[in-house]
């Protein structure tokens, strides 16, 4: 709930005309929508491809913070004004991120681990006059067998080898938008 302005929920909700409550599941979608809607400016960025991706992350990452203009346009155009100063020197980061990655050959190896654990019990009372509530309370049992067995496997393997482009998204890119959006912070109150 917003005190002093307006969160990017609430910018992100007006944008897919929607006065509803949307749980966790609806976000991606909402934000896929009203991505294009917020972002309506040009900004430079190293891959068009990317470029959905980012600004997805970016309403995601900020969801629920507050922003720090008193009108949204006002925002948009702090937003564009910030996105073509500091992404020039975020895209160096992002390229030569992938050109260093390109340049090693990639293999994956993958420790592949089972662990079955197996455990029988026997019960046995030779006891007529007991009831089956004996056996199940483990009272007046004439034998009892316990069998605990358990083993591990583990398989090492290569799953794949070659170029990292695929993957690259992963752990490399997430590292340099965070450190994009730590700068972007500067877009919202920082009351907390």
């Amino acid at each position: 709930m917003s005190k002093y302005t307006i969160t990017v929920r609430s910018i992100v909700e007006m944008f897919n005309n929607s006065d509803n409550f949307h749980g966790y599941d609806d976000i991606d979608t909402l934000c896929e929508t009203a991505a294009p809607q917020i972002f309506n400016f040009d900004w430079p960025i190293f891959d068009e491809l990317y470029r959905i991706v980012l600004e997805k992350k970016f309403l995601k990452h900020f969801y629920n913070r507050e922003i720090c203009c008193e009108t949204i346009g006002m925002w948009q155009l702090y937003l564009c004004n910030t996105f073509n100063e500091i992404m020039p020197k975020y895209n160096v980061l992002y390229n030569s991120k992938i050109d260093e990655l390109l340049k090693t050959p990639y293999t994956e190896n993958v420790e592949h681990k089972i662990t079955k654990k197996e455990k029988n019990t026997n019960k046995f009372s030779d006891t007529p006059q007991g009831s089956l509530n004996n056996l199940l309370n483990d009272t007046y049992l004439t034998n009892v067998t316990i069998n605990d067995n358990s083993a591990d496997n583990k398989d090492n393997y290569i799953t794949k080898k070659g170029n990292v482009w695929e993957n690259i998204q992963h752990w490399d890119m997430v590292n340099i938008d965070r450190t994009l959006f730590n700068e972007l912070e500067i877009l919202f109150f920082r009351l907390w």
